[in-house]
């Protein structure tokens, strides 16, 4: 099977998710999370689209614990940063009608990159929509803590592999944090 078509059975499973499941994965997925956000970091989250895991109640738990929020913006066709923003205000509608930030480009260090996708492989590859935003800044950030954030079943025995895929260090699901290096 090729991820083309990989991509379209997951999105589908991931259509049929009532809002009562997605808010108990929410609530499994804090618990999960939050020792990763107990440190002065600077961690780098994502705005859900198409129902993704949610992780804006981690943002905003990571607030009140004083670590820098980071969020992607797109700059190009190819491309995404990540910027700094420390409240809802800092955001309005980007490409692809997502929620952005409108602050300045973080350009230090990000110690942990939480990163979306439609399903993972158990050795950490992604399988994500197939723009490729994810792979180019993480291949130049190759230095921060990459979590790969799912439905645990979205969690496959194997995904096809490209040459310039990036994988994982973690992937998160409701069912627990694997560890993949």
């Amino acid at each position: 099977m090729n991820k083309n078509q990989l991509r379209s059975i997951v999105q589908n499973q991931r259509t049929l998710k009532n809002n009562e499941e997605i808010l108990q994965v929410r609530e499994q997925i804090f618990l999960l999370a939050k020792h990763f956000l107990q440190e002065k970091l600077t961690i780098a989250f994502y705005y859900p689209i198409k129902k993704e895991l949610d992780l804006r109640f981690l943002w905003e738990f990571a607030w009140t614990q004083d670590i820098q929020v980071l969020l992607p913006k797109v700059i190009s066709k190819t491309e995404i940063t990540f910027c700094d923003f420390n409240s809802y205000d800092d955001l309005q509608e980007g490409y692809f009608n997502i929620l952005e930030p409108i602050t300045q480009e973080y350009k230090g260090k990000i110690d942990i990159i939480f990163v979306p996708g439609l399903a993972f492989d158990k050795q950490g590859a992604r399988l994500g929509y197939g723009a490729g935003y994810y792979d180019r800044f993480l291949q130049q950030n190759p230095s921060s803590l990459k979590i790969g954030v799912c439905y645990h079943d979205a969690i496959l025995e194997s995904i096809p592999k490209e040459k310039h895929d990036i994988a994982m260090d973690f992937v998160l699901s409701e069912h627990g944090l694997y560890s993949i290096i």
